[in-house]
């Protein structure tokens, strides 16, 4: 079981990013993770895509500078992505 659970009281101002979190990604993605619970790059980078939103060219943004919700689309973007919880 994983116990890394973390809760987001403002999901508006969330900019975390599974990609930098060492102790989560495997240790062959450069992450310190040897569990059965860690996450591929590929897996983090699909995480961000998923908060994001679909969009025409399957990029997403980085959560850094373009964090949680917001009331429009971003160019290139087709739908709103979940909400981080």
């Amino acid at each position: 079981m994983n116990t890394r659970a973390r809760y987001i009281s403002d999901p508006t101002t969330c900019a975390y990013d599974p990609s930098k979190e060492k102790s989560l990604l495997c240790r062959a993605d450069g992450g310190s993770a040897t569990d059965a619970d860690c996450i591929t790059a590929g897996e983090a980078r699909t995480i961000n895509a998923m908060w994001y939103g679909q969009t025409a060219d399957g990029s997403s943004a980085d959560p850094a500078t373009l964090a949680g919700l917001s009331d429009r689309l971003a160019p290139g973007q087709l739908w709103f992505g979940l909400t981080r919880t």
